[in-house]
């Protein structure tokens, strides 16, 4: 009684008694609320209505709104603690990573400060090789012992790229930027590659829109990315062949442009795909 009469209070201020104030406004609110919030009201229109409420209907219309109330505030507790949950689960795996990042970043420091040294070390010797392979070329006239010798600085060369991407990890250089047409490119990477490919029965699709803007990017840096996704797809379907989709599209109002290099291989182990990022993986 204490309550219904506080709340009309406010609704009818000076009010003589309830019949008064529920003839004179024609409403009744009651409040649902508990644990010291308010979550809504109930309000009934006593004047248009066949039921004629005494204090006995108003005092469970309180109740009413006292249990909406409690089952509200639990509601709300619920989606409180999931929030609470879910934010700290995304703290968490926020925190996870951060360490992983920082654990390879260190990783990597070493990796490269080893690649660096063992590059330097390995290229004089290896200008050695070369060099006296090239001059044992021009020298011999046997078929086979000339092919030798091609074999040798063919191998040379391959360390020698092999050791410039070492040092290109270890030291990398600032990207020169131009622009450049992103589908030739991507083509004349893939003609070094397409009879390889077929050999393999390997089809490649090409999903190429029409009238791609030109793009400033290092063309060098570009290549090199697709050459890896290449030699990644080709070593994912070597088993069965299948097919290689190279797509590339505008977006962002031709303000960007979009490259997908897709395959039908085996795809990238579970265990793996913490370390796509590392180099030479």
């Amino acid at each position: 009684d204490l309550h219904l009469r506080t709340l009309l209070s406010h609704l009818a201020p000076n009010l003589d008694s309830l019949d008064s104030a529920l003839v004179r406004h024609g409403l009744v609110a009651a409040p649902i609320a508990a644990v010291g919030r308010a979550f809504g009201q109930i309000i009934f229109d006593a004047a248009d209505s066949r039921l004629h409420p005494d204090e006995e209907h108003l005092t469970d219309l309180m109740a009413f709104g006292g249990v909406a109330g409690t089952a509200l505030a639990r509601l709300d507790a619920l989606r409180r603690a999931d929030e609470y949950n879910e934010a700290l689960a995304t703290a968490l795996w926020k925190q996870e990573l951060a360490f992983r990042q920082a654990a390879r970043g260190e990783r990597l420091t070493g990796i490269a400060m080893l690649a660096a040294r063992a590059a330097h070390e390995i290229n004089n010797p290896l200008a050695a090789i070369s060099g006296q392979a090239q001059i044992l070329v021009n020298r011999i006239a046997d078929p086979e012992e000339r092919r030798a010798a091609e074999t040798i600085i063919q191998q040379s060369r391959r360390i020698s790229k092999i050791l410039y991407d070492l040092l290109q990890f270890a030291q990398p250089g600032e990207p020169a930027f131009q622009r450049i047409a992103i589908v030739s490119l991507l083509q004349q990477t893939v003609t070094t590659r397409r009879q390889r490919l077929a050999e393999k029965n390997i089809r490649i699709v090409e999903d190429f829109a029409q009238d791609i803007p030109p793009t400033r990017a290092d063309p060098l840096q570009l290549e090199q990315v697709f050459s890896n996704l290449l030699q990644n797809a080709e070593d994912a379907m070597s088993e069965n062949g299948g097919t290689l989709t190279l797509r590339v599209k505008p977006v962002h109002d031709r303000k960007a442009v979009v490259i997908q290099i897709a395959d039908t291989g085996r795809g990238i182990a579970p265990d793996a795909l913490d370390r796509v990022f590392e180099p030479f993986f």
